[in-house]
């Protein structure tokens, strides 16, 4: 009876704390594909660009046809009572009751279109058009903003889990040398002082490291709220591919690439989608003007 009463409490803490499940290894891309596909921002500005687009349709509309078509029916009724008399020639005639029906029918289409309304369609489908590129342009944008803070923060988790193992050697390195230092004191080579000295430093090494540890596991939480994963699950960020070193050669050719700043502007108006959506937003605002200013001008339609 004990026995079975043991294996029923430890089949209890088994589905309690069940064992972990192995981490998720994600690498650089990754990461990448999922915020692509899963990113909130991207999401938002996709949905407007397909809002924008059911805008341009209907702009299309105003050039088509308006067809419409109606019908009716109505009913009347009208009716004589009877039994009155009426002397016809000399003979009494009684009238009989009569019930008269009527029915009307009546149907009817209309199709008229527009010919010239003060290029009020044309300015509404130049608008539309102009703020469904700027949509976008926007969207592509979201996303190059999205994949370079995916990226950027894939980097920092690599950096802190650097840092975390570099604080644990020094902590490792510092015990060591806390051991030797105690042993000195107690063979007479060294003061107490050394040994609180020492002491001291441990400490310090052992504050770094939880520090350390703490700025990777939030910079890790920080990228798993970017690509929107469940925050229960446990996932580990591996990627060989991507280099941790860097010689000062390579750092002077990349500051050389881009010392030169009027280039690198030109290339920025060149190449930004925020800059074209701007352009764009511009654009749309004079197709405003131009379809405000049509009620001033006369309409014809056939």
């Amino acid at each position: 009876m004990r026995i079975s009463g043991f294996l029923v409490a430890l089949l209890l803490v088994g589905v309690a704390f069940p064992l972990s499940a192995q981490p998720t290894v994600l690498t650089l891309d990754d990461v990448t594909r999922i915020a692509l596909q899963q990113n909130i921002d991207i999401l938002q500005a996709q949905n407007n660009v397909d809002a924008v687009s059911s805008q341009l349709t209907a702009a299309y509309g105003n050039y088509l046809p308006t067809v419409s078509a109606s019908g009716g029916w109505s009913r009347s009724q009208s009716g004589r009572s009877g039994g009155q008399t009426q002397i016809i020639e000399g003979i009494p005639v009684v009238t009989p009751e009569s019930v008269t029906l009527q029915n009307s029918f009546n149907a009817g289409a209309n199709a008229s279109l527009p010919i010239f309304d003060g290029l009020a369609r044309e300015a509404t489908l130049s608008n539309t058009q102009s703020r469904m590129n700027a949509a976008e342009q926007n969207s592509t944008r979201v996303k190059q903003a999205i994949v370079y803070q995916v990226s950027s923060n894939y980097l920092n988790i690599l950096r802190n889990r650097e840092l975390v193992r570099v604080s644990e050697e020094n902590l490792r390195r510092d015990q060591r040398q806390l051991e030797r230092i105690e042993e000195s004191n107690r063979v007479g080579a060294l003061s107490i002082a050394d040994v609180y000295r020492q002491q001291s430093q441990v400490a310090n090494d052992e504050l770094s490291l939880i520090q350390a540890q703490n700025n990777y596991a939030k910079s890790k939480a920080d990228l798993v709220a970017i690509l929107s994963l469940d925050p229960a699950l446990e996932y580990d960020f591996v990627d060989p591919s991507v280099r941790t070193q860097m010689d000062s050669t390579e750092v002077k050719a990349t500051l050389q690439k881009y010392s030169d700043i009027r280039m690198a502007i030109m290339t920025a108006l060149e190449n930004r989608p925020d800059y074209k959506a701007t352009l764009e937003n511009y654009n749309a605002a004079e197709a405003n003007v131009t379809g405000d200013s049509s009620s001033y001008w006369p309409s014809l339609s056939a």
